[in-house]
């Protein structure tokens, strides 16, 4: 209400969600899967890119391509 335009609610996901990042076709090899689930932490709309943290290297990584 303040800059009288509505709020993008596209971009709203519950923290702690399972969501699943592509990878990469040069990074893929031949029994990989296309999508690796992953836990959503945090959406950066500066980047737009969401933080999430992989669940088998415990680890914290940033992306761009996340599918909920």
């Amino acid at each position: 209400m303040l800059y009288n335009k509505m709020f993008d609610l596209t971009k709203i996901h519950i923290f702690s969600c399972l969501c699943y990042i592509s990878t990469i076709i040069a990074n893929r090899k031949m029994v990989d899967l296309h999508v690796k689930a992953r836990i959503f932490l945090e959406f950066k709309p500066q980047i737009e890119s969401c933080v999430v943290y992989d669940l088998q290297s415990h680890s914290i990584s940033v992306y761009g391509n996340v599918m909920f």
